[in-house]
């Protein structure tokens, strides 16, 4: 598989990797961004537990009409495979589709993580009190809606659809939420765990695409395949760009959602990522 260039698409690629992977690798982002987003996540998540767990927020957030926790979550908090179940029963208003991206999937114990999850709901006294975290926050996350929604465009053009069909589910409304989170991850080292725990178990995301970075090249994240689990490797200079379980919709199943894990072979290893959830606005 080849790394296609953010800013020069082969759309045939592309359309070829999705169809047949459900992931690809994009080289020629902003790095200095995203670098300078690892360093703040790594001073976070380094604090000790009663400073982290005052970033706990609820509100009204992305997933719901209801109220969401958002900011920090703590160790084992949070079951990927439940949780996005019941968020995606309400994010995708806009196809008028009810989303069941991991009913079959049985929740497990607490997934081996933490994680800092940045919205647009959060106000300024939810970020942590670091010199310059909500601005990097920001900046990255502001970053990264630019590129997906040039990225969207490519799929607009792969899928026949109108220009600026996507777009107009995706972009910030004046009255409208987004549905697209910024996600902090550290995957602490632990010595003993559940049997059943997977640092991330098995699910698809809800997402129309999500956009992952590793902080090195050695990547613990899996894809579900003919009745196995085949890595995915981490490119220096590259980020992981996978489908979601809207664009599966989108596309008519042309692109299946990628059902993946994070494996716990790096368990004696601190490891960090950063995700962008790309998904429509809830209007």
């Amino acid at each position: 598989m080849r790394t296609l260039d953010l800013y020069d698409i082969n759309l045939n690629l592309l359309d070829l990797y999705l169809k047949k992977f459900g992931y690809c690798y994009f080289k020629n982002y902003d790095k200095l961004i995203v670098e300078n987003l690892f360093s703040q996540a790594k001073y976070f998540f380094d604090k000790d537990q009663n400073y982290k767990n005052k970033y706990e927020v609820t509100r009204e957030g992305p997933f719901s009409q209801k109220y969401d926790k958002l900011g920090y979550f703590y160790p084992e908090e949070e079951t990927v495979a439940s949780s996005f179940q019941k968020q995606n029963e309400n994010i995708y208003s806009t196809i008028n589709t009810k989303c069941e991206a991991n009913q079959e999937f049985e929740a497990s114990p607490g997934d081996l993580k933490e994680s800092f999850n940045i919205h647009e709901e959060l106000s300024i006294y939810d970020y942590p009190d670091i010199d310059n975290f909500k601005y990097d926050c920001l900046n990255a996350k502001n970053y990264l809606y630019s590129i997906s929604l040039m990225l969207l465009l490519s799929l607009e053009k792969i899928l026949n659809f109108n220009p600026g069909d996507l777009q107009s589910q995706h972009i910030y409304t004046k009255n409208g939420s987004t549905g697209s989170v910024l996600r902090l991850l550290h995957y602490p080292i632990y010595k003993k765990y559940n049997n059943n725990s997977y640092r991330i178990g098995k699910h698809r995301d809800g997402t129309t695409f999500t956009l992952i970075f590793h902080d090195d090249v050695y990547s613990d994240l899996q894809r579900f395949e003919n009745e196995q689990w085949v890595d995915i490797q981490s490119r220096e200079n590259s980020f992981i760009f996978h489908t979601g379980w809207n664009l599966q919709k989108l596309s008519d199943k042309k692109y299946n959602a990628l059902t993946h894990r994070v494996d716990n072979r790096g368990i004696n290893n601190d490891r960090y990522s950063l995700l962008y959830f790309f998904a429509p606005n809830k209007n």
